[in-house]
């Protein structure tokens, strides 16, 4: 796991000093030739020896890779090569047995096609220099984060593992864009082609970007291989026409993911697993234990002093680890805690990011980062598996049409969600039931539900001509007519593109990095998605039971009410600290007479949910945290996005 950057254009050597030293504090490089300017820093976890080191030359002195993450198959891949290389006469005489030089030496005899046989997560950059092509692309599944900048005209082309690193080259000015404005304050985070900054973009999990270096010029296609449309191998009419036993799947299931965990517990360095309490964090701890044993399994829990189990789940957690016997570290927060982080966590998340709970995550990395290097987490479970209410809800809006029509009209025209002092969760479920339109129902479940125009200042919201709505692109996702799809299949595959991707995983990712803590996801190797990603509707859902088969295959490992309990999120206590803790520094950020929001903000609405949610008229911590987010976002922008000076200086390339 490390951190990765890079230039195509005239840029001094000296003149980039990147913070990103977070990513990689263990080593760092850079490599430049052909106005290419690559920039490594690593966080050594798999050969620690300078054998390791990065950018890396191939070789046959051709190619130079600056990669990010792990490869959990490069052990299978490396005799492939060697014997590639015997067959033609010649011996591979390896320099270390980092997956770094298996992905570049790979990538030297296969070209782009070998990016396909990767497992794991990645974030990589490969510079062809008889070609003069940069070659930029991300995991699969977008476990990696992986910017570029690519503005018009002839100023240079950048990309990183974070956005920041472009503030630091000398031509990049930030400019707002409209579209990420609206998507954040509608879901709390951009994506897509929606994002804060003007001319900035994520590559798209296995998206294969290809840079001319001479002509500047790019082209846009996926290493991911062709085969039938997963979509529709996800609970499609041909997999219920062949149906096979529970026992069969729980079986399948059981050693697919044993096996994803054994693959990611190799590591040279200490390994760690979250432990909420919850279904997916059981699991990985009782396999954990199984290979590992009791006694060298390290598990980590976050929870919040003096507030119930919507926010603290130590004693869930706690009844967890003595069943498997395994060693449990208990950190419980503070809203202090939160007060003490937000800069620094706004900062670490390079665009503003509306997740509270990517506070937990900073705070136990931290933890976690003083025991381990690695960390295992049940990111991707829920999204694979039917572990989420709203899959049960459209199960019965698709099974019961015209009730379910019956239902929409009767909230629309009463204005049922618009109640006061209705709980979130009910008035999410009301405002989502609401909507006809699959894909509006869809992303109903995700919106803070504030009017744009009622919150944004005209001159800031998305242009006409923009013909800008994100709701759009949720309604691909996730159409009326499924064609053959189960419901729940096509939610969770609308779920791996959307939320999964731009919510959890970024924030799994930076709020670990930031403490240069590498988190692995067993559920999303590939092995694992592929076989989730296949099964019928009635493998993830029975009766009112989600995550069925998972909880089936691993029923004997965990105790029994980790499977019975109520599904609860990684919750920060906003609500409440926003009239207390929160309430004056709220104040002092966002309504005070120097707010930098006020540019793009109407001040008397915020002022307005502001009072609401201090009477408890309206419950408005979210829509007020995304405000909070914003406001520390940009003053972190206008003095260049430069690291909040109560945290340390990171190491840099020299």
């Amino acid at each position: 796991m490390c951190g990765i950057a890079g230039i195509i254009g005239t840029v001094e050597p000296g003149a980039v000093r990147s913070p990103l030293g977070h990513r990689g504090p263990d080593d760092a490089g850079t490599w430049h030739a052909d106005g290419v300017h690559l920039y490594h820093w690593r966080l050594s976890v798999i050969d620690l020896s300078p054998a390791g080191h990065q950018p890396m030359v191939s070789r046959c002195g051709a190619y130079v890779i600056c990669y990010n993450g792990e490869i959990y198959n490069f052990e299978d891949l490396r005799p492939e090569i060697a014997a590639v290389h015997a067959n033609s006469g010649m011996s591979v005489a390896w320099r270390g047995h980092s997956d770094t030089e298996v992905i570049l030496e790979g990538f030297a005899l296969w070209g782009e096609s070998f990016l396909a046989r990767l497992n794991g997560m990645f974030a990589i950059a490969v510079y062809d220099q008889r070609q003069k092509r940069l070659t930029i692309t991300r995991d699969r599944m977008g476990i990696k984060p992986l910017y570029i900048w690519q503005p018009p005209g002839g100023a240079p082309l950048a990309f990183a593992s974070e956005a920041k690193f472009f503030h630091d080259i000398p031509c990049f000015e930030p400019e707002l864009n409209p579209t990420g404005l609206a998507s954040f304050f509608i879901y709390g985070h951009g994506f897509g082609e929606n994002r804060i900054l003007k001319d900035v973009r994520q590559i798209r999990p296995g998206e294969l970007l290809q840079v001319d270096v001479e002509s500047r010029q790019t082209s846009s296609t996926s290493f991911v291989p062709t085969r039938s449309d997963s979509s529709r191998g996800a609970g499609d009419t041909q997999a219920r026409r062949n149906p096979q036993s529970d026992h069969s799947y729980s079986v399948a299931l059981r050693k697919i993911l044993a096996g994803a965990v054994e693959r990611q517990l190799v590591a040279d360095v200490p390994v760690g697993v979250f432990l909420s309490g919850g279904v997916d964090s059981a699991i990985l701890t009782a396999l954990c234990a199984q290979s590992l044993g009791p006694g060298a399994t390290k598990a980590f829990t976050l929870g919040y002093t003096g507030f119930d189990l919507n926010f603290n789940e130590v004693e869930e957690a706690r009844a967890v680890a003595r069943h498997l016997g395994v060693k449990h570290y208990i950190y419980e927060a503070s809203s202090q805690d939160l007060i003490d982080t937000l800069e620094a966590m706004v900062w670490h998340y390079d665009e503003p990011f509306g997740d509270a709970a990517s506070l937990n995550m900073m705070v136990l990395s931290r933890l976690v980062r003083s025991e381990v290097t690695v960390a295992l987490a049940g990111e991707g479970s829920d999204e694979l598996f039917g572990g989420y209410r709203r899959y049960q809800v459209e199960r019965l809006i698709r099974r019961f049409g015209p009730f379910s029509s019956l239902a929409q009209r009767l909230i629309q025209t009463t204005g049922l969600q618009e109640m006061r002092n209705l709980p979130r969760r009910v008035a999410i479920l009301l405002r989502s039931l609401s909507h006809r339109s699959a894909g509006r129902r869809y992303s109903a479940y995700f919106e803070s539900g504030i009017d744009l125009t009622e919150l944004i200042r005209p001159e800031w919201l998305p242009s006409a001509d923009s013909l800008f709505d994100p709701r759009d692109r949720l309604e691909e996702l996730y159409p009326d007519d499924l064609g053959g799809v189960e419901s729940v299949a096509a939610l969770c595959r609308a779920d791996q593109q959307f939320w999964l991707l731009d919510t959890y995983l970024e924030k799994s990712d930076k709020g670990a990095m930031a403490h240069s803590l590498e988190v692995r996801v067993p559920f999303l190797d590939n092995e694992v998605v592929e076989f989730a990603n296949g099964l019928p509707d009635h493998f993830r859902i029975r009766g009112r039971q989600g995550k069925w088969l998972l909880k089936e295959a691993f029923k004997d490992l965990v105790p029994e009410r980790v499977f019975t309990r109520m599904k609860r999120g990684f919750a920060v206590p906003l609500s409440h600290w926003l009239r207390g803790d929160l309430k004056d520094y709220f104040a002092d950020q966002v309504l005070s007479p120097t707010s930098q929001s006020r540019e793009f903000l109407q001040e008397v609405t915020v002022k307005r949910y502001f009072t609401e949610h201090q009477k408890g008229v309206h419950d408005r911590s979210q829509i007020l945290w995304y405000c909070l987010i914003f406001e520390v976002w940009l003053r972190l922008t206008k003095n260049g996005f430069k690291k909040p000076v109560a945290m340390s200086s990171a190491q840099v390339p020299a």
